[in-house]
C-alpha cells in the first residue's frame, strides 16, 4: 500500500511542505502538477478498496492525514472524499503555503534585492532553503533568488514524491 504522505502529493504537501510554495502558485509549473497527478490517482485508488471512487472514513484509517482532517475536507457532508474534494482541499492549503511563503522570503531579504544569502534564509528561520541552499543556489553567487527555487522546484517536484 502507498503511503499516506504519497497520496496527499497532490493534496498538500510536497517534500518541503512548510517551507516552499506549491503547485497552485506561480513558482511551481503546471505541468508539475499533470506529472503528479498519475501518483495521486495510483494512490487513490489504492486506498479506494471498494473501487467506488469514493474514501470513506474506513478506507482513510491508515491514512492518517486523511482521517485527521476528513471532516475538513469532506465538503458535501456525505462521509465521503472524493478525488476533487481532496484536490480542492489541497490547493487551498498550497494556495495558503505560497502566501506564507512569499511573506516569509521577502520579510527575510532585509537588503531588498529579491535575493536571500543564506545569513537572511537563517535570520529568516528557512530552514528548508537552509539545507538546500547550495543546492538551489544554480549559479553559485551565494544568494537563492525566486528564479532558482522556481527551477529547483521543477527538477525535483516532476521527479515524483519526496517526502
Amino acid at each position: 500500500m502507498y503511503s499516506t504522505s504519497s497520496l496527499i502529493l497532490i493534496a498538500a504537501f510536497s517534500f518541503i511542505s512548510s517551507t516552499l510554495p506549491q503547485a497552485s502558485s506561480p513558482m511551481l509549473p503546471v505541468d508539475s502538477v499533470a506529472d503528479g497527478q498519475s501518483t495521486f490517482e495510483q494512490d487513490f485508488a489504492s486506498f479506494d478498496r471498494d473501487g467506488d471512487g469514493q474514501l470513506s472514513r474506513e478506507e482513510t484509517q491508515s491514512a492518517k492525514w486523511l482521517n485527521r482532517y476528513f471532516d475538513d475536507i469532506d465538503t458535501d457532508h456525505n462521509d465521503q472524499l472524493s478525488r476533487s474534494e481532496i484536490y480542492s482541499y489541497g490547493m487551498r492549503l498550497r494556495k495558503e503555503q505560497a502566501f506564507n511563503f512569499d511573506e516569509r522570503f521577502n520579510s527575510a531579504d532585509k537588503d531588498g534585492d529579491h535575493a536571500l544569502t543564506r545569513q537572511e534564509a537563517e535570520a529568516g528561520q528557512m530552514t528548508q532553503v537552509i539545507l538546500r541552499f547550495d543546492s538551489i543556489d544554480a549559479n553559485g553567487d551565494g544568494k537563492v533568488t525566486m528564479e532558482e527555487l522556481r527551477a529547483y522546484l521543477k527538477r525535483h517536484i516532476q521527479r515524483g514524491p519526496m517526502v
